[in-house]
């Protein structure tokens, strides 16, 4: 059986969809659909070596923390200052980490399909990096990876461009889309011409109209969050003693805070050492113990996804708690609506200024959009989606498929 493959990497899921060869009108089928993190046990407490995606999560938990969690492996592919790391004195380079989440999902497809995949269409975000040369890299680390991962026929399509396609099959007639996909790590926008899948030409290079993205997403949200609301709890504006002064804990800790990837940064013994002076004479001892319970207890992803839930209640709701509790560490931070609109205010004028670079690129005003399609874990956010719905009109804004449809798209652009 002929099969094609659309793999959306994502930064913080990842999504493998299959479509049957031939068959036109059939709908792509999600076959799998994973958290991108991979979880390396300390050596000696279990015998696999690493676990990815769920698994990976369990593990974690299962071993207490017990070992080196990685997450955003997507932001790590244009990232120049990172050149690897050492788990558990192996080396581990950006493509090496990303080809354990691509060959995890491969493996998933082929148990579906009963047969080997090794052909396979890759999302990318318009822009890995606003440097060209970083851009090049992160796909060519990408590709890398990939091919570690099994894949021999590798192509790319920007993610926006494969929610498009994949929204085009619920249309009756043709229309002139703008398409957010607004994810964890990145908001990619793409404005295309569409019509019904019987009208569909073989070349849709010159349907695509304007490209455009940022480095904005959910995960920015959630540092926001966390920066705005719960880094008091750990210690920031707080001051030590030292020599007879009193000097502020430096700040760029708490920084480091709110990305929680980076939170084991702080385990190295140096920084280890310097929280302890810092709890010696500290105007806020229990707030010093907390920061070195949760850099000790390996607690950066578990707050993480108390910060998320909190955020995704609020899709919902106009009020929810940050609820933590885990490793002698208590937090119930109440936060409303209108306090996230105002702690995420400068990613959303980045995504509204990213909205109006696509809409000149494609030399469209707003009229001549006829409908705009939200997707992606950042398009549930209300305010997210009232931005599109003020200026294009609420009539014009749709939404479904939030998780999957980059990656159904992508398997359908493998018929191209």
């Amino acid at each position: 059986m002929g099969l094609h493959c659309g793999l959306d990497f994502g930064t913080s899921n990842s999504v493998i969809a299959l479509l049957e060869e031939n068959v036109r009108g059939a709908d792509p089928r999600i076959v799998a659909q994973e958290p991108s993190v991979v979880f390396f046990p300390k050596q000696g407490i279990c015998e696999s070596v690493f676990f990815v995606g769920r698994e990976a999560i369990e593990a974690y938990l299962r071993y207490q923390m017990q070992g080196r969690f990685i997450q955003s492996l997507k932001t790590l592919l244009a990232d120049g200052k990172f050149s690897g790391t050492l788990i558990n004195r192996r080396p581990y380079r950006s493509a090496d980490l990303t080809a354990l989440v691509l060959g995890h999902m491969r493996r998933k497809a082929e148990e579906t399909a009963g047969e080997r995949i090794e052909t396979v269409v890759l999302g990318r975000p318009v822009y890995f990096s606003a440097e060209p040369e970083a851009d090049r890299e992160a796909e060519l680390n990408l590709k890398n990876a990939a091919r570690m991962a099994g894949f021999r026929n590798i192509r790319f399509q920007y993610e926006p461009v494969a929610a498009a396609f994949s929204y085009e099959r619920r249309l009756s007639e043709p229309e002139v889309v703008l398409v957010a996909d607004l994810g964890g790590g990145t908001s990619d926008f793409t404005v295309m011409r569409l019509r019904p899948i019987s009208e569909e030409p073989a070349d849709r290079r010159t349907d695509v109209l304007a490209t455009h993205g940022v480095s904005v997403g959910g995960n920015g949200f959630d540092s926001a969050i966390m920066w705005n609301k719960l880094v008091g709890h750990f210690g920031h504006g707080s001051t030590y003693e030292s020599w007879g002064k009193q000097l502020e804990v430096p700040v760029h800790i708490f920084r480091s805070l709110c990305r929680w990837e980076q939170i084991a940064f702080l385990k190295t013994t140096r920084y280890r050492e310097d929280l302890r002076y810092f709890r010696s004479g500290s105007s806020d001892r229990s707030a010093i113990e907390r920061l070195i319970a949760l850099v000790d207890g390996n607690l950066g992803y578990a707050l993480f996804k108390s910060i998320e839930e909190a955020k995704i209640s609020l899709s919902e709701w106009d009020a929810a708690s940050i609820d933590f509790d885990q490793g002698g560490i208590t937090i119930h931070e109440r936060i409303t609506e209108p306090e996230l609109n105002t702690v995420i205010l400068p990613d959303l004028t980045r995504i509204r200024g990213a909205v109006d670079r696509v809409m000149q690129k494609a030399g469209l005003r707003q009229e001549d959009i006829s409908a705009v399609f939200l997707t992606g874990g950042s398009s549930l956010v209300r305010r997210v989606q009232r931005l599109f719905q003020r200026r294009f009109g609420e009539d014009k804004v749709r939404s479904g498929d939030t998780f999957t449809s980059v990656a159904a798209g992508l398997a359908l652009h493998g018929l191209a």
